[in-house]
């Protein structure tokens, strides 16, 4: 069974080589709440009573994994480098992207 990628469709052939992407955001927390602040408590809390509990979970861990051919998985990790400004290439440890 062979693989399409979701980019350009391309059918990947069984024994072909093919990258499974995976794009993840998860929220993070350092520890503190301003309870001083009661107004934005207050805002926080109407803003999370109009969202649904779907929308809620994925403001707080988003994952989306696709199949990608290898020209299509260098296009896309350049292109997300791009956008973002981050220094280095495909190939550069995902470590040594971050902050």
């Amino acid at each position: 069974m062979g693989h399409t990628c979701r980019r350009c469709s391309q059918e990947i052939p069984e024994g072909g080589l093919y990258y499974h992407v995976k794009l993840s955001a998860v929220s993070g927390y350092d520890g503190f709440i301003d309870l001083e602040h009661e107004a934005a408590v207050s805002a926080i809390a109407d803003e999370i009573s109009g969202k649904s509990s779907e929308a809620l979970e994925e403001d707080v861990y988003f994952e989306r994994e696709v199949i990608l051919c290898s020209s299509c998985r260098k296009a896309v990790i350049e292109t997300f480098c791009e956008q973002l400004r981050i220094d280095g290439g495909p190939d550069k440890a995902p470590g040594d992207l971050l902050h």
